[in-house]
């Protein structure tokens, strides 16, 4: 959220030449999903949190929250929300295009679903095929409950709208209950004996909150569950393969279990937006909601006092010099040119941003629960968004998308191509603005190409580093897979073990495989794309081996032990050549900058005596031929020290 909200400040401050600075990159976030603040007791705020699905099960207090308005932080309470009152009806779409995968994937999911449910909860199950039945009673979980949820068979057509009245009839009217409805199917309704006025009155006037997963199967239709959700202000969650299932509804049992509500006293009046941070151990999740609160009282008018004594004398001073101040740099009519022209460009700029159409949410849409929270409904937040779009349409149709995406990716840098794109571009005008006006055009032009040349070096250097760490780890990575393989876990969850237990970049990346491979994309492929993005060759071989052993078994963990003993050799033997090369890569280093040294030290020391350099035309090209061979020694020199092995 900083990120943006930094690049927001400078595409603006850029816009309107002024001098700005982007703030630097804030560790990496998820989106922490914020209910709508509560303001009916202000100055008391109640705001109701859902904790990450990563901190199911884990209590937290006010070490892991700051909460804060408009930048200023807030002094809170939190407490956890009782399960005790919660009831779940699962609705589960039974019909013959659930036959095989999808339904067993389907019973799978449930199942941990209800396993996940808190102690004192109530759940019942419904199967909707040509009919819709009751198959467990709304009641406690027990083993009649799964054995319920293995029962159910696909057949027939599907019922769903009288699937939703039937699950809706299961709630008792029990006062304070915490009511849910999760609704699984891949399609439309073709035989129920109610319509869908029916079912969307019944779910308005229900106190239920619905939790529509839709299953992308080969006859998928969402219209209807489209319209439901849309017109309901239901939860929409949709789920590409039987092998997502999972996920959509441990997404589910993480909302409804991990409920936490933070109550402090406001100080703020009209628009303010309130700032949540969660942090527990490596989780960081943020949210940034606007809430408008009660404006001030209006001061009491104080009547005014005619005082009956006689006004003072005026006191009449000198007039004022003609001239306060000696003309300086920015009194030359080339001044009034340029900032003439960058205010104009500045107002087309501002004017096409805020004429152009944005992307619009239809009416009475709300946010699904896999979408992340707005950062900021402000002017600033609408203008970089706008800003952003553009960049992105512009990439996408000169085709640079997927490459400077892909640089990202490698960089670790987790914004949008065409936010970096806003922020260089920012950067570059704020960059040509101030060095135009305090130095002259020729340097506002040299520093706006150095600032670009910034950007380009800053991911290089990122992307370096990222390699470089991996590569390091890698050895690691390899010995604690064969430790998890002979343990006796699976790959998979050999690889998710890599992912919480290795330091970044190997977390990440493997966490981002694992996350591939349960949505449903071949685990080959997703090493392998792996092994790309951090451009390492022995990782590569790594991805081989493993697609070999499953093709034709054997013992992997042996196979990682003897790549991984490779790798460390390998590395040793490097870390050597490091070593041994290190007198030869520092002489270079002072040698490269031993120039400058000498040159800014005389500068400061006796600045006419190097000013002769720059009188004439002999001292112009002795700094140009000096600076020719600065570069080839440069280049020279690296050469000469990196060592290949």
């Amino acid at each position: 959220m900083r990120i943006r909200r930094a690049i927001t400040l400078v595409a603006t401050a850029a816009a309107l030449v002024s001098v700005g600075v982007p703030a630097p990159a804030q560790e990496s976030a998820i989106p922490l999903e914020v209910e709508p603040a509560e303001t009916t007791s202000y100055p008391e705020i109640v705001l109701t949190v859902i904790a990450p699905q990563e901190l199911v099960g884990i209590g937290l207090d006010e070490t892991d929250f700051v909460v804060g308005e408009d930048g200023v932080a807030r002094d809170f309470e939190v407490q956890r929300l009782p399960s005790e009152a919660l009831q779940v009806v699962l609705a589960v779409d039974t019909s013959g295009s659930m036959q095989g995968d999808p339904l067993q994937a389907a019973k799978l999911a449930a199942t941990a679903f209800v396993e996940r449910m808190p102690a004192g909860a109530e759940v019942a199950v419904i199967g909707f095929g040509p009919t819709a039945g009751l198959v467990a009673p709304l009641g406690p979980v027990s083993g009649e409950t799964l054995a319920a949820i293995d029962t159910l068979e696909a057949a027939g057509e599907t019922a769903l709208y009288d699937a939703l009245l039937t699950a809706l009839d299961q709630f008792p009217d029990t006062a304070n209950a915490r009511r849910t409805l999760v609704l699984l199917s891949d399609g439309g309704d073709t035989v129920s004996t109610s319509g869908l006025g029916d079912a969307t009155a019944a779910l308005l006037s229900a106190d239920v909150s619905l939790y529509a997963i839709e299953l992308q199967s080969p006859e998928y239709d969402g219209e209807a569950l489209g319209i439901l959700t849309e017109t309901t202000g239901a939860r929409r969650l949709p789920a590409t393969d039987p092998a997502a299932l999972g996920f959509a509804y441990d997404s589910i049992a993480a909302q409804l279990v991990n409920r936490y509500q933070v109550r402090y006293r406001s100080e703020a009046n009209g628009p303010t937006e309130i700032t949540v941070v969660l942090r527990h151990d490596a989780v960081v999740a943020r949210a940034a909601l606007m809430a408008q609160m009660p404006a001030p009282a209006p001061a009491a008018t104080v009547p005014t006092v005619l005082d009956p004594r006689p006004a003072p004398a005026p006191v009449i001073s000198d007039p004022l010099p003609e001239t306060l101040v000696e003309p300086g740099l920015l009194s030359g009519g080339w001044a009034l040119v340029l900032g003439s022209a960058v205010t104009l460009i500045a107002l087309i700029f501002l004017t096409a941003l805020i004429v152009a159409p944005g992307a619009k949410t239809p009416p009475g849409l709300p946010r699904s629960a896999w979408q992340a929270p707005a950062e900021s409904t402000g002017f600033l937040a609408r203008l970089s968004q706008r800003a952003s779009d553009e960049a992105d349409r512009v990439l996408d149709k000169r085709g640079n998308t997927k490459g400077l995406a892909a640089a990202l990716e490698r960089a670790g840098v987790t914004l949008r191509p065409g936010e970096v794109v806003v922020l260089a571009l920012s950067a570059l005008v704020t960059a040509l603005a101030l060095g135009s006006v305090v130095a002259g055009p020729l340097v506002g032009g040299l520093l706006a190409v150095v600032t670009l040349g910034v950007f380009r070096v800053i991911l290089t250097v990122r992307t370096q580093r990222r390699t470089a760490a991996f590569a390091e780890q890698l050895e690691d990575v390899l010995q604690l897979l064969a430790g998890s393989l002979r343990t006796g876990y699976g790959l998979l969850q050999s690889l998710d073990t890599v992912a919480s237990e290795m330091p970044s970049p190997s977390s990440e990346e493997f966490g981002r495989v694992v996350i591939e491979a349960r949505l449903g994309r071949d685990l080959t492929d997703a090493l392998l794309a792996m092994a790309k993005r951090v451009d390492n060759r022995d990782l590569e071989w790594v991805v081989q081996a493993i697609d070999i052993h499953r093709e034709i078994g054997g013992d992997l963990a042996e196979v990682l032990d003897s790549v991984g003993s490779t790798i460390r050799d390998r590395n040793r033997v490097a870390r050597q050549v490091q070593a041994l090369s290190a007198e030869g890569r520092i002489s270079a280093i002072i040698l490269t900058g031993l120039p400058f040294v000498v040159a800014g030290a005389l500068a400061f020391i006796n600045p006419e005596y190097l000013g002769e350099l720059f009188q004439g035309l002999v001292g112009w090209v002795m700094v140009g031929a000096s600076a020719v061979l600065m570069v080839i020694g440069v280049f020279w020199i690296r050469r000469i020290v990196r060592v290949v092995f």
